[in-house]
């Protein structure tokens, strides 16, 4: 069921796009930059992982890789 609704709301969000813009702003985009901020977002998710796990610590004994993938979930399912 979600990957038809996905499917749905990605066709209606991006129905009037220029695909030609798009190539050319991806085109044009610094990779270096990107990479950059991709690695930006590393202490991002680590503080917030770091963060849910002081929230839990009284219900959940769980060391902070468990909770970096709960908010790399939490992030990819927000994104959808």
């Amino acid at each position: 069921m979600g990957i038809p609704i996905s499917a749905a709301f990605l066709y209606l969000a991006t129905r009037s796009l220029d695909l030609t813009q798009v190539r050319g702003a991806l085109g044009s985009a610094d990779p270096l930059l990107l990479a950059l901020a991709a690695l930006l977002l590393v202490p991002v998710y680590l503080a917030q992982a770091a963060r849910w796990r002081r929230i839990a610590r009284r219900e959940a004994q769980a060391p902070l890789p468990v909770f970096l993938e709960f908010v790399v979930a939490g992030v990819a399912v927000n994104n959808v």
